[in-house]
Order: structure tokens, then sequence, then C-alpha cells
């Protein structure tokens, strides 16, 4: 139905005042150049969203980007694809996550995301090499073993090139905040525990810089 102006008070359709932001369900937003075009690039919903986990997963000193994902197999494939890793040194944890990383290697033909396993702090600075990359999850999936991750990130960085990345579905923040201890990125399954477990489908990536982050939506 058509609704001349003046026939409602301006308050009746404003969102102004509500407690709880609304959810966005729209697909298209009128833009002048700047904010929201289409839904699958960008929408109130998912940015309110993505601040406030940015927010959570950083500190004041240490800020974090958050970029969401529609799951968090998503998540996982977006920061594979992001760093274009030769190796990936990964043992145990989500069965998806080694999923994807058939799916690439497939796609690879071979030539990037071979997996190799994860050796312990001390012993996986002998078999680094530029462009590989250590995936954490921790807590892993179900059996809850937690990895050093400092320890870790200390044996990326003596090498050049090779990113530490953690999944930290288990674990949200406050419970560990992996950016403050040095990875390249932190990766959740918010459909667990950052959305109650089961409540909703999502994945986020977590990442220091802005840029970085950008570099990511813009891939998405």
């Amino acid at each position: 139905l058509a609704v001349e102006e003046g026939d409602v008070p301006d308050w009746a359709f404003s969102l102004a005042q509500d407690v709880a932001p609304p959810i966005s369900v729209s697909t298209t937003f009128t833009s002048q150049g700047d904010g929201h075009i289409y839904s699958r690039i960008s929408c109130p919903t998912r940015s309110r969203c993505e601040s406030l986990l940015g927010t959570v997963e950083g500190t004041e000193e240490t800020p974090a980007h958050c970029v969401l994902y529609s799951s968090g197999l998503a998540a996982a494939f977006g920061i594979f694809s992001h760093f274009l890793p030769k190796r990936v040194f990964i043992t145990g944890g989500y069965h998806g996550t080694h999923q994807v990383l058939a799916q690439l290697q497939k796609i690879s033909d071979g030539a990037r995301y071979k997996k190799e396993p994860l050796r312990s702090p001390e012993e996986i600075g002998a078999f680094l090499q530029a462009g590989d990359l250590i995936w954490l999850e921790t807590p892993l999936n179900p059996t809850c073993e937690v990895a050093d991750i400092q320890a870790y990130v200390a044996a990326a960085r003596a090498k050049a090139d090779v990113h530490v990345v953690v999944d930290g579905t288990f674990a949200p923040p406050p419970l560990q905040r992996p950016l403050l201890l040095g990875v390249d990125a932190v990766m959740h399954a918010t459909t667990k525990s950052l959305a109650g477990h089961s409540d909703a489908l999502g994945g986020a990536v977590c990442v220091p810089s802005a840029e970085e982050a950008q570099r990511l939506k813009q891939d998405r």
C-alpha cells in the first residue's frame, strides 16, 4: 500500500529509538557512492557484528579487524586462499578443515596446500620453509588439547614468509586472544561458542590490520 507523506508521524518508521539493533534483511540499498549497495558485499547487520567482534578480539593497544563469512568453513577457505600456502602444518581437529584443504589442493593441481604433520614448537622449525602456514586449532576439537601459541609464533618468525593462523572456535575472546600473541589471523566458526552453539550459522576471520581485512572482504 502506498503511504502519503504526512499520513503517519516521522517516528513510526524510524529505527533511531530501537534498543536492540534490528536485523537488516534488505538485499539492496540506495547508494550515492558510499555505503551499502548489495547485501552480499555488506549490510548494516554484518558491519555491526564485524565491528563488535573485532573489538572483543583485540584491545585498544592491539586492535583487531573482523571479516564475517557464511560459515566457519567459508572463513577457513577465505584465510587459506588469502595466504596461498605451499604447505600447511596441521594435525587432527575439525574434519571440515581438512576437506577444505583437500579441495584447495585439487584446485591448485597439487602445487599448494600440501598437508604436513604439526610437530612440536621445538621441532617444527627444522621443517619450515618460506611459504608455509602453521594451522593451530586450539583448543583442539573434540579432545581440547591446547597449543603453545607463542612458541609456534616464535618458530615461524625465525623463518621468512611463514604464517601462523589460529582456529579459536573452542575458546573465543576473552578466553584467548591469539592476535596479541603475534599470530597472523584468527578464525572462528561462530556457529559454535560465539553464537550460542548452533543458534546461527557463520564464520569469522580476525586480522591485525584494516588493510588486510579489506583485502579479505574484496575476495569474500
